[in-house]
């Protein structure tokens, strides 16, 4: 298996960590409890910068190659390449009610656990369609000569997060996430 989509596995899994605790303080608010907004900002922030800067890129980098080998699924590949633009368009708006309910605006519970519940649901679905059915493909399809291009060109794929040295705006978030199972 080629290192880049081993990569995008495991970015997969981490997300899918921060997910589940996402749901936990939606299901939380739901229950009529105080969520930890200090960790919903921080999963948000990371989920705002990490994915956009760089596992979205080298995957869009892997969907132009895919596009061009298997030109059959290229409407396909398209759609889960924009899909892209739909996350960060619906993270970028779930952030902005958790910042609005920190300042005490009016936010209705069942809009903000509705929104909670899109964002989750965009985001799982996102995923498991990459996992089950693109990245096969692009393994299929994509040449070594591809694969080996894509890997140089993103050589530095540093996770503030999970991988290397955590950036220090993510420290209390990576504390928070030890012992905190893969789903």
């Amino acid at each position: 298996m080629p290192a880049v989509i081993e990569t995008l596995r495991t970015d997969h899994v981490n997300m899918a960590r921060l997910l589940h605790l996402v749901e936990a303080e939606i299901d939380a608010f739901q229950a009529g409890k105080v969520p930890d907004y200090a960790l919903l900002g921080d999963i948000l922030d990371y989920m705002l910068n990490y994915p956009d800067l760089y596992h979205h890129p080298i995957e869009n980098a892997i969907y132009r190659r895919l596009r061009k080998r298997a030109p059959s699924e290229a409407d396909a590949v398209q759609a889960i390449e924009d899909e892209h633009d739909k996350i960060a368009g619906m993270t970028r708006r779930f952030a902005a009610a958790v910042r609005n309910v920190v300042v005490e605006s009016q936010v209705p519970r069942d809009a903000f656990v509705a929104l909670g519940d899109q964002f989750l649901s965009l985001m799982r679905k996102h995923m498991t369609a990459e996992e089950t059915r693109f990245f096969p493909l692009a393994i299929e399809f994509i040449t070594p000569r591809d694969w080996s291009e894509i890997e140089k060109q993103f050589a530095r794929h540093d996770d503030p997060l999970f991988r290397g040295a955590i950036a220090e705006p993510y420290r209390a978030l990576h504390a928070r996430l030890v012992g905190v199972p893969s789903p």
